[in-house]
């Protein structure tokens, strides 16, 4: 699944009021729990194929959070708190219609507003085993990310508690999205990789710039592999694509990395977010 809806809504979507949206929009579709001990829910249609999964409404206290994530405008003119129900939807013509469908329904019962990421069409997309992915390899999960900030979600975190063993998690975006903290340090870790897909169709490690390509074993996969400190020394003509180097040069200078660990008084409401207020 790779195409992305986020409706924000102003009352809590319960399964009931899932289950009433759904039915308005399409009584031929039908909810499936995706797993014993998960909360997804599974959109199918009746012949029994996955169009899309959700994950009931997660509470948001802060705008801010929505501002960060999403942009400023959907932020601005939605009620504090609200609640955060996003749908991956398989990336054709069905899957797209009925997470825009859900998310409308949702939105139309209890007031908010619908987000909605980029068509998120790599032509990788297969069936897969989790709902969060767009294709697997032996050793490899992809999941694709067309948004400009890319969290590290519920979603990417259940792909890899499930798929951590036996596969690295790979996600793909468009050159222009942004990776929070959190997803840059798992992909930059040996669990992930991440890919980055430019307007030409060509793909190249987001971190090292160098060009990939996808490999049934391996997933997506450089010619060259960088190894140990010294590696680029050994290997004068490997280089990172052009692309790569002109994003890179255009955001020199100097930065500063503030690790915070915060203790707040308040253990069940605390205020994430304002200690880096403070701070910056």
């Amino acid at each position: 699944m790779s195409h992305d809806v986020v409706a924000l809504v102003a009352a809590e979507p319960d399964e009931q009021a899932v289950a009433r949206a759904l039915r308005r929009v399409d009584p031929e579709l039908f909810l499936h729990r995706y797993r014993d001990d998960t909360d997804l829910l599974q959109i199918k249609d009746a012949g029994g194929r996955l169009l899309a999964t959700f994950e009931p409404g997660l509470r948001v206290e802060n705008r801010d959070e929505v501002d960060r994530l999403l942009g400023s405008d959907l932020a601005a003119n939605l009620p504090a708190p609200c609640w955060w129900v996003e749908i991956r939807s398989r990336p054709d013509e069905a899957g797209r219609k009925a997470a825009h469908d859900l998310a409308d329904g949702l939105v139309l019962r209890l007031g908010g507003a619908v987000w909605t990421s980029g068509r998120a069409d790599a032509g990788l997309w297969e069936e897969t085993e989790h709902p969060a992915a767009e294709r697997s390899a032996d050793r490899a999960l992809l999941v694709v990310q067309d948004r400009p900030v890319v969290p590290f979600s519920s979603w990417l975190a259940d792909a890899v508690a499930t798929r951590a063993r036996q596969r690295t998690l790979h996600v793909l975006t468009p050159s222009a999205s942004r990776l929070t903290y959190g997803t840059r340090t798992l992909l930059a870790s040996a669990l992930g990789r991440w890919v980055v897909r430019d307007d030409s169709g060509a793909c190249h490690d987001g971190l090292t710039g160098l060009p990939v390509h996808w490999d049934d074993t391996h997933g997506f996969l450089s010619e060259k592999e960088p190894v140990g400190l010294g590696w680029a020394a050994g290997e004068p003509d490997v280089r990172p694509v052009p692309e790569f180097v002109e994003r890179a040069s255009s955001l020199t200078g100097t930065r500063l990395v503030l690790d915070a660990s915060v203790v707040h008084s308040d253990p069940f409401t605390p205020a994430l977010g304002r200690a880096v207020e403070i701070a910056c």
